[in-house]
């Protein structure tokens, strides 16, 4: 059996004991500094969309911001305790690909649909029920009495045959916006244990990981409240939800790499033809484009933005406390950077509008893995 390990690190943006594991897996949901989220791994629970222990109606790996299409968890939501919701509902998701059809149960008639499935948890799995490989703590916890940091930690088998351990923090200090971001760290480690449709048997042991990617999605929608009782309350839905990616550049020069969500102008604001579509309406002049206003109805003026950045994947552990900055950088397949260093950050990251892709391996895996690709390649 093969066990290699990975670290990858994500940035969501705007010490743990044994005393804290809960024998309850419990979601985490952040409201330590300016940005409240809630993270529901898939050992936890399926989200509305999905069916827990049935792998034909699962795709997320952590399903991040209302779980119950009734927003009574935070998705993005910022300043902490506001009542709008930047984006509908987010998704974490972990894809691989083998040159050898894996995928028994796709129905997509995609060209070799089968050689692509999604990393998702069952109770069936070799692993489920281990106190060692199946856990969370009892949901986003406070480190100590300071009240400084919550920290969120857990760990599941998934159907690829990689045991996934998590860590996530989020600060109070807003000292340099340190209470602006929630920090996310994933260890990914090999079993070699390939259970495609999680009913407990293997499909193959000592399966070799020969692609991966993970990647993070989200619908915007930016205008979506709770009534007072914590539950949906108004939509707004004609304000235009719009995505864009900050390249410009840090004090040293390189770029900053952010993808941003933030409120536009109502489509029937944008009369004029689009200039590069060429559709007859989409597009305002510019100095006339009303931008962070969100649910127009009530003319709430919403003046931020939200996104998030891959930062690094690593080699090695997870340190039981720490960073993990000292850790070696760990390459692509194709000996890249997987992220992108100095001048070239982001290089090596892929960014795009998308929610209604959410169940289709394969095409999570291509436009996730940054490669550029000659039309060939199915």
């Amino acid at each position: 059996m093969s066990r290699n390990r990975s670290l990858l690190l994500l940035a969501v943006m705007f010490a743990f004991s044994s005393s804290q594991v809960t024998a309850q897996k419990e979601g985490g949901v952040f409201t330590a500094g300016d940005l409240w989220e809630s993270y529901l791994p898939s050992n936890v629970d399926a989200f509305y969309s999905e069916t827990k222990d049935d792998v034909t109606k699962l795709a997320d790996l952590i399903r991040i911001g209302n779980w119950d299409r009734q927003w009574t968890t935070p998705s993005m939501s910022y300043p902490g305790g506001e009542n709008i919701h930047l984006p509908w509902g987010q998704d974490l998701q972990i894809t691989e690909y083998s040159p050898n059809p894996i995928n028994s149960i796709t129905t997509s008639t995609a060209p070799n649909a089968a050689n692509y499935a999604h990393g998702v948890y069952t109770s069936s799995l070799a692993g489920a029920g281990d106190a060692n490989r199946d856990w969370t703590s009892a949901g986003a916890v406070w480190t100590d009495s300071d009240r400084d940091e919550m920290q969120y930690t857990g760990g599941m088998p998934t159907t690829l045959g990689l045991d996934v351990e998590w860590r996530m923090r989020s600060y109070t200090a807003n000292h340099g916006h340190l209470n602006d971001f929630i920090i996310v760290e994933l260890e990914l480690t090999n079993t070699g244990v390939l259970d495609v449709n999680g009913d407990g048997t293997p499909d193959a042991t000592g399966n070799k990981i020969n692609a991966l990617t993970l990647h993070m999605q989200h619908e915007p929608i930016n205008s979506m409240s709770n009534r007072s009782n914590g539950r949906r309350g108004a939509s707004g839905w004609f304000t235009g939800p719009t995505s864009g990616y900050d390249a410009t550049l840090d004090g040293d020069g390189n770029p900053w790499d952010v993808p941003v969500i933030f409120s536009g102008p109502s489509p029937s604001k944008l009369p004029e033809p689009h200039p590069v579509f060429g559709s007859s309406t989409g597009w305002a002049a510019d100095g006339s484009r009303r931008l962070g206003v969100t649910m127009n109805r009530r003319g709430y003026y919403y003046d931020i933005y939200g996104g998030f950045q891959w930062i690094s994947a690593k080699q090695g552990e997870l340190p039981a406390s720490g960073s993990t900055v000292g850790e070696a950088d760990k390459k692509t397949i194709y000996d890249s950077h997987p992220v992108g260093t100095g001048s070239q950050r982001g290089w090596y990251t892929s960014i795009l509008k998308d929610d209604g892709g959410r169940d289709d391996a394969r095409m999570n895996h291509l436009y996730s893995m940054s490669a550029f690709l000659d039309g060939s390649v199915n």
